[in-house]
Protein backbone atom coordinates (compact mmCIF):
# COMPACT_ATOMS: atom_id res chain seq x y z
CA UNK A 1 0.00 0.00 0.00
CA UNK A 2 1.22 3.49 -0.69
CA UNK A 3 0.54 6.88 0.89
CA UNK A 4 1.13 9.82 -1.45
CA UNK A 5 1.69 13.46 -0.56
CA UNK A 6 2.74 16.48 -2.62
CA UNK A 7 5.21 19.31 -2.18
CA UNK A 8 3.97 22.63 -3.54
CA UNK A 9 4.25 26.10 -1.97
CA UNK A 10 2.16 24.43 0.72
CA UNK A 11 1.70 20.75 1.46
CA UNK A 12 -1.25 19.83 -0.73
CA UNK A 13 -2.48 16.83 -2.58
CA UNK A 14 -2.42 17.67 -6.31
CA UNK A 15 -5.43 15.42 -6.85
CA UNK A 16 -7.49 17.89 -4.81
CA UNK A 17 -6.66 20.76 -7.14
CA UNK A 18 -8.93 21.79 -10.04
CA UNK A 19 -8.22 19.92 -13.27
CA UNK A 20 -6.87 23.02 -15.03
CA UNK A 21 -4.27 23.44 -12.26
CA UNK A 22 -3.36 19.75 -12.32
CA UNK A 23 -2.58 20.08 -16.02
CA UNK A 24 0.00 22.78 -15.25
CA UNK A 25 1.95 20.56 -12.85
CA UNK A 26 4.92 18.29 -13.46
CA UNK A 27 5.55 15.79 -10.69
CA UNK A 28 8.12 13.18 -9.77
CA UNK A 29 7.92 10.54 -7.05
CA UNK A 30 10.53 10.68 -4.27
CA UNK A 31 11.25 8.89 -1.04
CA UNK A 32 10.82 10.90 2.16
CA UNK A 33 14.62 11.08 2.56
CA UNK A 34 15.15 12.38 -1.00
CA UNK A 35 12.43 15.01 -0.63
CA UNK A 36 13.74 16.14 2.75
CA UNK A 37 17.27 16.49 1.33
CA UNK A 38 16.00 18.80 -1.42
CA UNK A 39 13.70 20.81 0.85
CA UNK A 40 15.05 20.62 4.41
CA UNK A 41 12.63 21.77 7.09
CA UNK A 42 9.58 21.75 4.80
CA UNK A 43 8.26 18.26 5.46
CA UNK A 44 6.80 17.02 8.73
CA UNK A 45 8.80 14.25 10.44
CA UNK A 46 8.33 10.83 8.92
CA UNK A 47 5.88 8.70 10.86
CA UNK A 48 6.86 5.31 12.33
CA UNK A 49 6.41 2.38 9.97
CA UNK A 50 4.04 0.50 12.30
CA UNK A 51 1.14 0.93 9.88
CA UNK A 52 3.06 -0.97 7.15
CA UNK A 53 2.54 1.76 4.55
CA UNK A 54 5.26 2.33 1.96
CA UNK A 55 5.28 6.13 1.99
CA UNK A 56 6.47 8.13 -0.99
CA UNK A 57 5.95 11.75 -1.98
CA UNK A 58 5.24 13.68 -5.13
CA UNK A 59 7.44 16.69 -5.82
CA UNK A 60 5.35 18.96 -8.04
CA UNK A 61 6.28 22.16 -9.83
CA UNK A 62 4.00 24.43 -11.78
CA UNK A 63 5.10 25.20 -15.31
CA UNK A 64 5.89 28.87 -15.85
CA UNK A 65 4.45 28.75 -19.37
CA UNK A 66 1.96 26.38 -20.99
CA UNK A 67 3.72 23.29 -22.44
CA UNK A 68 2.77 24.18 -26.01
CA UNK A 69 4.59 27.54 -25.72
CA UNK A 70 7.95 26.16 -24.60
CA UNK A 71 10.48 23.97 -26.37
CA UNK A 72 10.64 20.48 -24.78
CA UNK A 73 14.38 20.94 -24.18
CA UNK A 74 13.76 24.17 -22.26
CA UNK A 75 10.97 22.56 -20.25
CA UNK A 76 13.23 19.67 -19.24
CA UNK A 77 16.22 21.89 -18.39
CA UNK A 78 14.12 24.24 -16.25
CA UNK A 79 12.31 21.37 -14.54
CA UNK A 80 15.65 20.02 -13.27
CA UNK A 81 17.38 23.39 -12.89
CA UNK A 82 17.46 23.48 -9.09
CA UNK A 83 19.13 20.09 -8.85
CA UNK A 84 21.52 20.77 -11.73
CA UNK A 85 22.53 24.17 -10.36
CA UNK A 86 23.24 22.70 -6.92
CA UNK A 87 25.31 19.87 -8.40
CA UNK A 88 27.29 22.25 -10.61
CA UNK A 89 27.94 24.66 -7.74
CA UNK A 90 29.25 21.80 -5.61
CA UNK A 91 31.50 20.54 -8.42
CA UNK A 92 32.76 24.05 -9.22
CA UNK A 93 33.62 25.03 -5.65
CA UNK A 94 35.39 21.70 -5.16
CA UNK A 95 37.46 22.19 -8.33
CA UNK A 96 38.37 25.85 -7.74
CA UNK A 97 41.82 26.76 -6.40
CA UNK A 98 42.12 27.51 -2.71
CA UNK A 99 41.72 31.08 -1.56
CA UNK A 100 39.15 33.85 -1.68
CA UNK A 101 37.61 34.37 -5.11
CA UNK A 102 34.94 36.43 -6.77
CA UNK A 103 32.64 34.14 -8.74
CA UNK A 104 31.08 35.10 -12.06
CA UNK A 105 28.52 33.04 -13.97
CA UNK A 106 27.69 33.00 -17.67
CA UNK A 107 25.46 30.71 -19.71
CA UNK A 108 25.52 29.94 -23.41
CA UNK A 109 22.15 28.47 -24.26
CA UNK A 110 20.09 28.37 -27.50
CA UNK A 111 17.10 30.20 -25.98
CA UNK A 112 18.11 33.66 -24.73
CA UNK A 113 15.00 33.86 -22.53
CA UNK A 114 16.21 30.88 -20.51
CA UNK A 115 19.72 32.27 -19.91
CA UNK A 116 18.80 34.58 -16.97
CA UNK A 117 17.06 31.69 -15.23
CA UNK A 118 20.17 29.51 -15.60
CA UNK A 119 22.56 32.16 -14.30
CA UNK A 120 20.30 33.21 -11.43
CA UNK A 121 19.77 29.66 -10.16
CA UNK A 122 23.50 28.96 -10.37
CA UNK A 123 24.43 32.16 -8.53
CA UNK A 124 21.99 31.30 -5.76
CA UNK A 125 23.45 27.79 -5.50
CA UNK A 126 26.98 29.24 -5.28
CA UNK A 127 26.00 31.75 -2.60
CA UNK A 128 24.49 28.93 -0.58
CA UNK A 129 27.95 27.42 -0.56
CA UNK A 130 29.33 30.58 1.04
CA UNK A 131 31.26 32.12 -1.85
CA UNK A 132 31.24 35.71 -3.13
CA UNK A 133 29.24 36.07 -6.33
CA UNK A 134 29.31 39.06 -8.68
CA UNK A 135 26.88 40.14 -11.41
CA UNK A 136 29.78 41.50 -13.47
CA UNK A 137 29.93 40.17 -17.03
CA UNK A 138 32.95 39.09 -19.03
CA UNK A 139 33.33 40.06 -22.68
CA UNK A 140 35.53 39.44 -25.71
CA UNK A 141 36.55 41.80 -28.46
CA UNK A 142 34.97 41.51 -31.90
CA UNK A 143 38.10 39.91 -33.34
CA UNK A 144 38.20 37.27 -30.62
CA UNK A 145 34.51 36.51 -31.09
CA UNK A 146 34.98 36.07 -34.83
CA UNK A 147 37.84 33.58 -34.34
CA UNK A 148 36.43 31.64 -31.39
CA UNK A 149 32.94 31.15 -32.82
CA UNK A 150 34.52 29.30 -35.74
CA UNK A 151 36.00 26.68 -33.39
CA UNK A 152 34.45 23.50 -32.11
CA UNK A 153 33.05 23.92 -28.58
CA UNK A 154 35.70 21.71 -26.97
CA UNK A 155 38.36 24.13 -28.27
CA UNK A 156 36.33 27.33 -28.17
CA UNK A 157 35.70 27.48 -24.44
CA UNK A 158 39.36 27.03 -23.39
CA UNK A 159 40.33 29.64 -25.99
CA UNK A 160 37.74 32.09 -24.69
CA UNK A 161 38.94 31.51 -21.13
CA UNK A 162 42.51 32.34 -22.16
CA UNK A 163 41.40 35.53 -23.90
CA UNK A 164 39.20 36.61 -20.97
CA UNK A 165 42.25 36.59 -18.72
CA UNK A 166 44.67 38.02 -21.28
CA UNK A 167 42.38 40.94 -22.10
CA UNK A 168 41.70 41.76 -18.45
CA UNK A 169 37.99 40.99 -18.67
CA UNK A 170 38.58 38.24 -16.12
CA UNK A 171 40.55 39.77 -13.26
CA UNK A 172 43.00 38.25 -10.85
CA UNK A 173 41.06 36.36 -8.21
CA UNK A 174 38.01 35.92 -10.45
CA UNK A 175 36.52 32.51 -11.12
CA UNK A 176 34.15 32.14 -14.05
CA UNK A 177 31.63 29.30 -14.11
CA UNK A 178 30.22 28.80 -17.61
CA UNK A 179 27.11 26.73 -18.36
CA UNK A 180 26.30 25.45 -21.82
CA UNK A 181 24.69 22.76 -23.93
CA UNK A 182 27.08 21.07 -26.35
CA UNK A 183 24.37 19.32 -28.35
CA UNK A 184 21.03 21.08 -29.00
CA UNK A 185 19.24 17.75 -28.53
CA UNK A 186 20.41 17.16 -24.95
CA UNK A 187 18.77 18.38 -21.77
CA UNK A 188 21.72 18.12 -19.38
CA UNK A 189 23.82 21.20 -18.80
CA UNK A 190 27.58 21.04 -19.24
CA UNK A 191 29.90 23.38 -17.39
CA UNK A 192 33.48 24.53 -17.15
CA UNK A 193 35.60 26.65 -14.86
CA UNK A 194 37.95 29.45 -15.93
CA UNK A 195 40.60 30.62 -13.47
CA UNK A 196 43.66 32.69 -14.42
CA UNK A 197 43.18 31.82 -18.09
CA UNK A 198 43.07 28.05 -17.44
CA UNK A 199 39.97 26.10 -18.40
CA UNK A 200 38.67 23.02 -16.57
CA UNK A 201 35.72 20.95 -17.80
CA UNK A 202 33.44 20.01 -14.93
CA UNK A 203 31.07 17.84 -16.95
Amino acid sequence: MMAVFAILPFLVNPLNLPREKQDRLECERLSHAEANARHPGVLPPEKPRGDYLDRTLLLCRERIAPPELRHPRDESVLFELGEQASALAEAATSAAPDGDHVWLVEANYPNAQVVPKLTFATKVALMRRGVTVSDRLVALGAGDVDVITRMEPMQAYPAACHRYAESGSLREGDVLLTLMVLDPRETSLHAGLCTDGRWTWLR
